[in-house]
C-alpha cells in the first residue's frame, strides 16, 4: 500500500505538471507572437518613416528647381522659400545618413548597404548647396547669380535621380528582409 501511494503521487504530480504545461505553453506562445509582431510593427514604422524621408528628398530636389526658377524670373519673395527648402533637404540628408529627428519623428541611420547611394547624394549636394544659396541671396543681374543658376538648373535633375536611387535601393533592402 505504501508503494501505491507514492506511485499515485508521482502520477498525480505528472498530470498536474502536464496540465500546467498545457495551460502555460499556449500563453507563452501567444506572448512570443505578440512580442514578435510588436517588433515587426516597430521595424515597419521605422522603415516606413525612412522611406517617407527618402521620398521627400526626391520631391524636394524637384521643388528646389521650381523655387530657383521662380527666383530667376524675378519673384524675390520666393527667395525665402528656396532657402527653407535648402535647409529642409540638408536636415533630412543628415538624418538619413546618421539618424535623427526629421519630419516630426526620428529616423534610423541608413543601413550600410545604402551608404554608397547616400554618399552620391551627399557629394552632389555639397557642390550644389552653395549655388542654391547664391541663387537665393544674390541679386538676379549679378554674374554670380547667373552662373549659380546655370549650375543649379543643370544639376538638380541629377540630384533628383540620385535621391530616387536611394528610395529604390532601400525598397530592395526591405523586400529582401521580408523574404528572409
Amino acid at each position: 500500500p505504501g508503494m501505491g501511494r507514492a506511485r499515485q503521487a508521482l502520477v498525480r504530480l505528472t498530470l498536474t505538471t502536464k496540465i500546467g504545461l498545457l495551460l502555460i505553453l499556449p500563453f507563452a506562445g501567444s506572448l512570443a507572437g505578440v512580442l514578435t509582431f510588436a517588433s515587426y510593427l516597430d521595424r515597419t514604422r521605422t522603415h516606413g518613416h525612412f522611406i517617407n524621408v527618402a521620398g521627400r528628398q526626391r520631391m524636394l530636389s524637384a521643388e528646389l528647381r521650381d523655387w530657383a526658377h521662380m527666383v530667376s524670373l524675378g519673384q524675390d519673395e520666393d527667395r525665402a522659400g528656396l532657402r527653407s527648402r535648402v535647409e529642409d533637404f540638408q536636415r533630412a540628408l543628415v538624418a538619413l545618413d546618421r539618424g535623427g529627428a526629421v519630419l516630426d519623428d526620428t529616423v534610423d541611420a541608413a543601413p550600410p548597404e545604402l551608404q554608397p547611394e547616400l554618399a552620391s547624394v551627399a557629394s552632389l549636394w555639397s557642390e550644389l548647396r552653395p549655388d542654391l544659396l547664391a541663387v537665393a541671396e544674390t541679386p538676379r543681374g549679378d554674374a554670380r547669380f547667373v552662373e549659380a543658376y546655370r549650375r543649379v538648373d543643370g544639376s538638380l535633375p541629377m540630384l533628383r535621380n540620385l535621391s530616387h536611387r536611394v528610395v529604390v535601393a532601400f525598397e530592395a533592402i526591405r523586400q529582401r528582409q521580408r523574404r528572409e
